[in-house]
């Protein structure tokens, strides 16, 4: 079946690279217009009309959408390439687990600090070798046969010491898979979501925000605010919001025995709902596309709040869970049992 998904790949990345293309070209022509530095059968083109009227818009879509398109571009790319040349290597090295990702020409490699690797599973949905670390959940290897990967994660966890099946157990000094932890005066647990992302997204759309406006800049240098810029305006508000909250924006959970509070800030705004004695629930519903998504939702007198939400995989869902059970005094009430084993 991998060459029929090679197939596929190869007729849609057909089309992509024609629409890369003509969206670069239009894109370099729009900047060299704007410059004056167009090629002279550019010069007739109404470029620079744009730029009196609504030009941060236009430009602004197209860089956005032409990096959509080029990330996912390049992940058929990877995906095609592993299809039909694609090679993992596991191996084992003083510090822990080192795994080399290969498509055709292109490799990737990440060293597991032994420290790091909480688990070793296989995962339910497409039998693929999953590691479960304290960032969260990776995929090592799906390629092989089920069986090359059974051995494998028996073997991984013998020599690595990792426990098989796979347990889980709380630790009030580990915070579950993908968030981070800390204690304030009063000894409560905060919960919190590392904020690196947070700050990489934020600083995109500041960039975003700023090429907005030197494409809303008229010929002259100044600031065009007729009525023919309003899309641009709205676009740089938009963006602009979205980078503040990004940047200045904290959500936190408060985990003490028999309460659990939501805590969200956005500089001196602040927001909190505490949920007493309540219940924990996980939830799964599947889109018609096959694809299921897994969520740990909250249920009190506060009303209802998703906790933790994952596509595809349960396992990081289902670690929260236990997590603020045994944190937290509530009931667990699970749609699906978890499983824990290969």
């Amino acid at each position: 079946m991998r060459f029929v998904t090679a197939a596929f790949l190869g007729i849609w990345l057909a089309g992509w690279l024609v629409g890369e293309v003509i969206a670069l070209a239009v894109l370099v022509a729009i900047v060299l217009s704007l410059f004056g530095a167009s090629p002279e059968a550019l010069r007739n083109v109404p470029f620079r009309s744009l730029a009196a009227s609504g030009f941060g818009f236009v430009f602004v879509f197209l860089v956005v959408w032409l990096t959509g398109w080029t990330i996912g571009g390049l992940a058929a790319i990877d995906q095609f390439l592993r299809s039909i040349v694609g090679r993992d290597r596991l191996r084992l090295v003083p510090d822990g687990l080192e795994v080399t990702r290969g498509a055709g020409p292109f490799r990737r490699v990440t060293v597991f600090h032994r420290t790091e690797l909480r688990r070793l599973r296989i995962r339910p949905k497409d039998q693929a070798l999953v590691a479960d670390t304290k960032s969260g959940s990776i995929v090592l290897t799906d390629l092989g046969a089920r069986q090359d990967r059974e051995w494998l994660y028996a073997w991984l966890c013998d020599r690595l010491g990792l426990p098989t099946p796979v347990p889980i157990a709380f630790d009030p000094a580990v915070p579950p898979a993908g968030w981070a932890l800390e204690r304030d005066e009063t000894g409560a647990m905060r919960l919190f979501r590392p904020r690196r992302s947070r700050y990489i997204a934020a600083a995109i759309m500041w960039l975003i925000a700023a090429a907005v406006t030197a494409g809303s800049l008229s010929q002259d240098g100044a600031i065009n605010t007729g009525v023919s810029s309003l899309p641009t305006v709205l676009l740089f508000l938009a963006l602009l919001a979205g980078a503040a909250w990004l940047t200045w924006s904290r959500s936190e959970w408060i985990v003490r025995s028999g309460i659990l509070t939501h805590r969200l800030q956005f500089g001196p705004w602040i927001r909190v709902r505490a949920f007493e004695h309540a219940q924990l629930e996980t939830s799964h519903t599947t889109d018609s596309d096959g694809d299921t998504r897994y969520e740990l939702l909250i249920r009190g007198a506060a009303g209802t709040k998703t906790i933790e939400s994952q596509l595809h995989d349960d396992m990081q869902v289902l670690e929260c869970a236990h997590w603020l059970k045994s944190a937290t005094g509530f009931r667990l009430k699970e749609a699906k049992r978890a499983t824990f084993e290969s």
